[in-house]
């Protein structure tokens, strides 16, 4: 859980759909899908914004409860990042969770020389995987321009981890949820310009798991932008 955090029935569910993301999702082409599975997640065109896929917040959001969201609102803080300030750096431990009020995050690689690989609008959550995966993440993160972001410290994450198994339970079942929908993006994308991965599966529309609280989600993200936008 946590380096031990996580439930043992759950980790290697997670591992699994980390590695084959990451093996199957570098460019092909022009649109392509890459997974940095300890530490970002950036689907993009080229250079784009995720503007076109699912936030990775409403996942999050679809999955908790009420007590949940307002632990959120109640254990972070509003902070201001300016153009080029080093929110995670590859190979270090990340020190938070961010949510992107406002602004964007350019994220690169070594992989690719340092180039941008994509960029994080608002809404978009960077830093969650460090709390599933121990390895050290494998990319950086700044801000690409003036930015605020919900930041939610490391330590307090990783203690109501530990501590609130209901917590817990949602905030690992979002992010499954979300690596499934990533892979079978991805294999969909490799289908269509004519590889063939060894796990193909079907085309499928949006989860049926997320689409019964996708509105709710909707909601609960455009409140929380506003409410923390709002805030001093």
């Amino acid at each position: 859980m946590l380096g031990g955090m996580v439930p043992e029935t759950i980790t290697p569910m997670i591992e699994s759909l980390t590695q084959q993301t990451l093996i199957y999702s570098f460019p092909f082409g022009g649109a392509s899908t890459i997974d940095f599975s300890s530490g970002v997640h950036a689907s993009f065109h080229s250079i784009g914004s995720l503007d076109g896929e699912m936030k990775k917040a409403l996942y999050i959001l679809a999955e908790f409860s009420d007590r949940d969201f307002d632990w959120l609102l109640a254990a972070g803080k509003k902070v201001f990042v300016s153009t080029g300030t080093r929110l995670i750096e590859e190979g270090k431990t990340s020190d938070a969770l961010y949510l992107v009020l406002d602004g964007s995050l350019s994220v690169s690689s070594s992989a690719v020389e340092g180039q941008e690989i994509a960029r994080l609008q608002e809404g978009e959550v960077v830093g969650e995987m460090s709390f599933v995966d121990s390895r050290l993440p494998s990319a950086t993160v700044i801000a690409g321009e003036d930015s605020w972001v919900w930041s939610i410290p490391r330590n307090k994450l990783a203690v109501k981890l530990l501590q609130d198994v209901e917590f817990a339970a949602h905030f690992y079942q979002a992010i499954a949820v979300f690596l499934s929908d990533r892979l079978r993006e991805t294999v969909n994308r490799l289908r269509s310009s004519g590889v063939q991965p060894p796990f193909a599966e079907p085309n499928s529309d949006l989860n049926p798991q997320l689409e019964k609280n996708i509105d709710l989600a909707k909601a609960r993200l455009d409140w929380l932008l506003k409410r923390l936008k709002d805030t001093p």
